[in-house]
């Protein structure tokens, strides 16, 4: 192919490219001749008159219009003629629905609308990053409804609200006039009403599909469907143009404002390598002409430029793939299905498919869900399309492929006083007391027989008014009955609040108490839950098991909702309580009945629900309906408003998976749940011990539901939220996370998050040093301490008797007091430091209340007994006897079986090891008085008949957790187990630290831990096996008096500080830190108390600075200082003139204070330094005209300078320059006389 030569850029692009509507270089789409119509138009063609019972159908696959005549069925016939012309847009390349080919790079454009009543349209978006990463999106308009698909699949949004791909079955149902399915690598937007649809796919490609119906009544981007492609390029206003460009400009949103993309040089070469392999084999079998060739190869190159800059060259591989794939993607079925693992195989690409799936190069167009399995066969108006399907025999539901049979897509409703909506969506109200059938099967097949009763009762709260109070599920001779404020029971055995999550025959049970239950029967795969807070139920079943095959109050499932009013003998009525009534499982009618009171007229505001974010998944309507019908009988229209709140919320949650709690807590309709739980929307499966770790990656087969759940970080134990931690022990004794216990007055153990054993030895400091007037005194521990303590006390004075240290009580201390006498003795003195934490006791038996008790220094916690808090006596079914037990306060009534213990089997013995029986196959046993049994390996029970009771008494053997070689230890253990023992046995061989294996006998320290913590591996003395113990140093840090105690430094490996001077002492006299003088010890010499790097007191000598003596000093004139140290000259030598100072006498000699700097001094020697030196003649005589002494003094002084200047350096870091007089002559003058030359003080500058 050749190439063009892009003067601007020097840049050769390919010929093909050029004049092509897409701008590739600068000069490129400028005087571009006019293009000529792609194909010669399509000949008018009549439609054929068909004869009666038919309609004329175009031909799929004709580029121009050719009928045929089909038979008329039920079906909608613009459906059934849908994508009778397609458009597409795929990369920059575009293709109107009348086969009308031209390039053209979007920013905001019109593609499709409806020209007539712009009552429709699609608008396809381009965003590109300052990086040039760009995506693609579509928005569409249908009537009122706005929907927002990509960049990516899982970006929809639907009148701005945002709408997770799991919860489009709910929203079809929701809008009905529009169809949104996620099906193979695309998502589909269907519009019902007005016969078009949309699709974008994994790639951003854009396919828009006409029914035929919209012939000639679109315009936009896509051309005008008329098949004749020569008038596709007409203008909002109706002008046809010449140039892809400018029909594309003129279809561009006024506010467009997009960059052009480039292609990365680096990027169009993977681009052009990759999709160059359209021409060669096995691919080529898929193109068609050259000009489809040269269309497929720009939609090739055009996405792998653009994913690659996306996502980057390491992803080469994958955008390549992509690309093929989608050219692949639009060959004909027959071509995909013939090449599909030759070039996968060509060029490595392997699909890849979620868990669950499999790839289909042609799999269903309309594929099946659980929101479809019902509806009728009708044709698709699509062949096929690749991409990931469920397996054959399975069903989409959400995320998940799953058998039909697990589809509850038939659902019944019920709350309030009470409000009805069958399986089919048809609401009724009904007052009625008695119990009737809600819902059970009619078939022959009696696998499928269930039935479920309602118990009405006159509502507690609303006099007059009837509520379903509670539910009888039953299943194959055995029932399960939940009654508000009452205990579950299956078939009369009362379940505990331990006791769940409880499987019983073929019920699984879930119950919160006050709250909600919920029974599922996994053989039929029914669920039928019970809300205590509104009187409401759900009952939940499929139609692949139940269609056409359900009775009772619920009506027929068979999404046909004018067949529900079918009573139970008679013909179909549309009157309610011939009906209801008809489904009387007891009673009569006169019985029955209910005198309701006269209905009282209310404002429909009342019970307009305010916005949420499931109006666009449930409609409201129904459940404002039934919100109206309870507040005309109600005393309480808030309680009655909010009993339809909560069901609707039920209804969203289930049917969506949409919480609106915050909607409900701002109605006022939230409710509590007990401790460390919290009302919510969440899965139908609660976390358990028994499958937390795997619960999130564990499909549920139940729907999800409003109650109360664990919070997060809790799971269920017993029926009640405990830790992941509280699931398993650390060993055999049972031990927990977190518990610390003691093996000996030195051991202490604890259970650590890893559920190991870690255990620490204390190890007890030495024996303290006591002064020479002290004595050191022994006091053994007590109370299981570990180390005897031990003090060092006065020695005791001759007339003192030596006085015992008194045991106090608790909260008290022992404190020396000195008496009158002078004498020491010690008394209890109360510390309420030393008083424990008041302990309030949890799990009381019956009767028993805690209160607070003062007595001594520390108040304590009791427990007495209160009779009124005991249980009432409770009434036992006939099977049943009576039984009590007297407890601590109170005495227990129970119903048991007579003369026997019952039993439930959960385990069987095979081949020596212990298995867990599937729920479906445990058993119930009953055993007589003293009867002994087993259950499994582990389990030892016994039947004890005391005082008439019977009771079963088990003793569990719990074993350790299987430990494998951890950090702490190596293990070997036999992998075949013991057999016939309930634990397998295991041995530790040696112990692990700091990431290395420690033989026994070995000692060692972690670097990073505590420094006095070191371990030693020894051997256990009674297992023999290897036990790693931890070794604590306790540090001795008391001091003398002159002393004190100093930790060790923080990156040293020493564990304890040291006793360090805090004075200097020289010739008994003691100096503070910072303290200078000099020295009597070592004369000459200066000395300054330090405080050293180890944190001591210690004195530091420096040898005193002696001046020079002048060269010319006469020699009996030097003598020594004051101090003894430095010799120095008592005159100054020769005439008095201007001398040098040394270097050395310079240093510090300049001084200065500032408030600001501090004190500033020169710190280097002053170079030119003058003083004046030298001897004045001076003398003192008598003189006898005066007739007295008289004398003359003169001085060496300054008679000429020069202003000079010095730099200071100043403790707090600055610098600072003064100014200063240096001499420059001299002269003796008389003494006492004033300087000749004055001056201000000293001028100062910063720097």
């Amino acid at each position: 192919m050749g190439q063009m030569l892009c003067p601007t850029s020097q840049e050769c692009i390919d010929e093909a490219k050029w004049c092509n509507g897409v701008k590739d270089c600068p000069d490129d789409e400028s005087d571009c001749p006019a293009i000529p119509p792609a194909m010669p138009p399509c000949p008018k063609v009549e439609k054929p008159s068909c004869p009666e019972g038919h309609y004329a159908k175009m031909v799929r696959k004709s580029r121009c219009p050719e009928y045929t005549c089909v038979p008329e069925g039920k079906e909608d016939v613009c459906y059934l003629l849908m994508n009778a012309g397609t458009c597409t847009v795929a990369g920059n390349t575009f293709r109107t629905f009348d086969g009308k080919e031209f390039r053209y790079e979007i920013c905001d454009n019109v593609l499709l609308q409806d020209k007539e009543q712009m009552r429709f349209s699609v608008t396809a978006h381009r965003r590109c990053t300052t990086n040039g990463i760009c995506s693609r999106s579509v928005s569409i308009k249908d009537d009122d409804i706005f929907v927002k698909l990509g960049p990516t699949l899982d970006d929809i949004s639907v009148n701005g609200i945002i709408v997770d791909s799991r919860n489009l079955g709910a929203l079809n149902r929701r809008l009905k006039s529009i169809h949104l399915a996620y099906n193979g690598k695309r998502l589909l937007f269907r519009s019902i009403k007005n016969n078009f649809q949309v699709t974008l796919d994994n790639l951003q490609n854009i396919l828009i599909g006409l029914s035929e119906c919209l012939t000639d009544r679109t315009n936009g981007m896509c051309g005008t469907f008329n098949y004749d492609a020569s008038d596709d390029f007409k203008t909002p206003d109706d002008r046809l143009l010449q140039t892809g460009k400018a029909f594309g400009d003129s279809w561009a949103k006024a506010s467009s404002n997009c960059s052009p993309f480039k292609c990365p040089e680096e990027a169009r070469h993977y681009a052009r390598n990759t999709c160059r392999k359209i021409k060669e084999q096995p691919l080529n079998a898929c193109s068609g002409s050259a000009a489809q060739v040269s269309s497929a190869t720009d939609v090739c190159e055009d996405y792998v430029c653009e994913c690659v800059a996306r996502s980057g060259v390491q992803n080469v591989k994958q955008c390549s793939c992509e690309a093929i794939e989608g050219f692949v993607g639009s060959c004909d079925a027959e071509t995909r299905e013939t090449i599909s693992s030759d070039w996968r195989l060509a060029l490595g690409c392997a699909p890849d498919c979620p868990a669950g799936t499999e790839w289909r190069d042609c799999g269903p167009a309309c594929e099946k869900t659980c929101d479809n399995i019902h509806e009728t066969e009708k044709e698709c108006p699509e062949e096929c399309v690749p991409g990931c399907f469920c397996p054959p025999g399975q069903v989409r539901r959400g995320n998940h492929c799953v058998p039909p049979n697990l589809c509850h897509d038939c659902v019944c409703r019920g709350h309030g006083d009470p409000n009805y909506i069958t399986f089919d969506g048809r609401y009724y109200d009904f007052q009625g007391s008695c119990r009737y059938i809600l819902a059970g099967h009619v078939s022959r097949d009696e696998n499928l027989q269930f039935q479920v009763v309602g118990i009405n009762v006159e509502c507690p709260e609303e006099p007059r008014t009837t509520c379903t109070n509670g539910l009888v599920v039953s299943y194959k001779n055995h029932y399960v009955k939940v009654e508000r404020g009452q205990r579950v029971k299956v078939d009369e055995a009362e379940l505990q609040d331990n006791d769940f999550l409880v499987t019983w025959h073929d019920f699984n049970i879930t119950w919160v108490p006050g709250q909600s239950a919920t029974i599922f029967v996994p053989s039929i795969d029914l669920v039928v839950r019970y809300f205590e807070l509104n009187y409401g139920f759900s009952i939940e079943i499929p139609s692949f098991l139940y269609f056409n095959k359900t009775e009772g109050l619920c009506g027929v499932c068979n999404f046909d909702s004018s067949d529900d009013f079918l009573p139970r003998n008679g013909p179909l009525t549309q009157d309610v309580k011939t009906f209801a009534y008809s489904w009387l499982l007891e009673g009569t009618l006169d019985t029955c009945q209910v005198k309701v009171p006269q209905k009282r007229h209310v404002q429909h505001e009342v019970c307009q629900f305010e916005r949420n974010a499931c109006d666009i998944y449930v409609d409201p309507d129904l459940y404002q309906k039934s919100c109206l019908n309870d507040a005309s009988y109600t005393r309480n229209i808030s309680a009655s408003i909010c009993r339809s709140k909560l069901q609707y919320a039920e209804h969203c949650c289930s049917d969506g998976g949409v919480s609106i709690h915050e909607w409900l807590k701002q109605s006022g309709c939230a409710s509590s749940c007990p401790m460390n739980m919290e009302f919510r929307c969440d899965s139908g499966c609660m976390k358990t011990c028994a499958n937390y770790k795997d619960a999130d990656k564990t499909f549920c087969p139940l729907t999800p539901t409003y109650g109360c759940f664990c919070k997060q970080g809790y799971v269920l134990k017993n029926g009640k939220c405990v830790k992941p931690r509280d699931c398993e022990a650390c060993d055999e004794e049972g031990h927990l996370v977190g518990d610390t216990w003691s093996t000996g007055p030195c051991d202490f153990c604890e259970c650590t998050d890893k559920l190991q054993v870690r255990c620490t030895r204390t190890q007890c400091p030495p024996e303290p040093v006591c002064r020479s007037d002290e004595q050191l005194r022994r006091y053994p521990s007590k109370s299981g301490a570990c180390c005897d303590d031990y003090k060092c006390e006065l020695k005791p004075r001759h007339h003192c008797r030596q006085d015992e240290p008194v045991k106090c009580q608790e909260g008290a201390v022992s404190k020396i007091q000195v008496g009158k006498d002078g004498c020491p003795s010690y008394v209890c003195v109360c510390d309420a430091e030393q008083c424990p934490d008041m302990q309030w006791p949890t799990n009381l038996a019956p009767g028993l209340e805690p209160f607070v008790e003062t007595s001594g220094c520390c108040k304590k916690v009791s427990v007495r007994c209160n009779i009124q808090k005991c249980p009432e006596i409770r009434n036992c079914p006939p099977e049943m006897e009576l039984k009590n037990e007297p407890g601590e306060c109170c005495t227990t009534y129970k119903c048991v079986p007579k003369n026997k213990c019952a039993y439930m089997h959960q385990y069987k013995v095979e081949r020596g090891m212990q298995v867990l029986l599937h729920p479906d196959k445990q058993y119930l046993r009953m055993y007589p008085a003293g009867s002994s049994w087993t259950d499994g390996l582990c389990s030892n029970c016994t039947c004890i008949e005391h005082l008439g009771q019977f009771q079963h008494s088990c003793q569990v053997k719990v074993c350790p957790s299987l430990q494998r070689d951890t950090e702490e230890y190596e293990y070997t253990v036999d992998p075949e187990g013991s057999p016939g023992e309930c634990c397998i046995k295991q041995r530790r061989l040696a112990c692990k630290g700091g990431g290395e294996i420690r033989p026994v006998g070995t000692t060692w320290h972690i670097p990073g831990e505590e420094k006095c913590r070191t371990y030693r591996c020894v051997q256990n003395s009674a297992t023999g096996e290897a036990e790693k113990i931890a070794i604590q140093q306790i540090c001795n840090n008391t001091c003398a008096q002159t002393e004190k105690y100093v930790p060790p430094e923080p990156g040293s490996n020493q564990c304890c500080g040291k006793c360090v001077k805090q004075y200097c002492e020289e010739n008994n006299k003691y100096y503070e830190i910072g303290d200078t003088w000099l020295s009597t010890k070592m004369p000459c010499f200066n000395v300054t108390c330090n405080l050293a790097d180890d944190g001591a007191a210690r004195p530091h000598y420096t040898l005193v600075k002696c001046p020079s003596l002048p060269p010319n000093c006469p020699r009996n004139d030097i003598v020594v200082d004051d101090n003894g140290c430095c010799k120095t000259c008592r005159t100054s030598p020769g005439a008095c003139k201007a001398q040098l100072v040394p270097e050395d006498d310079s240093v510090r000699i300049f001084t200065n204070f500032s408030l600001t700097h501090g004190n500033c001094e020169n710190i280097e020697p002053v170079q030119g330094l003058m003083t004046c030196k030298g001897q004045c003649e001076s003398y003192s005589g008598y003189n006898p005209e005066v007739n007295d002494f008289e004398g003359q003094c003169r001085c060496c002084r300054v008679t000429k300078y020069v202003p000079s200047k010095v730099t200071l350096t100043c403790e707090r870091g600055t610098t600072m320059v003064r100014e200063y007089k240096n001499p420059k002559e001299c002269s003796c003058t008389k003494c006492g006389e004033d300087p000749i030359v004055t001056k201000e003080g000293p001028q100062v500058e910063y720097v």
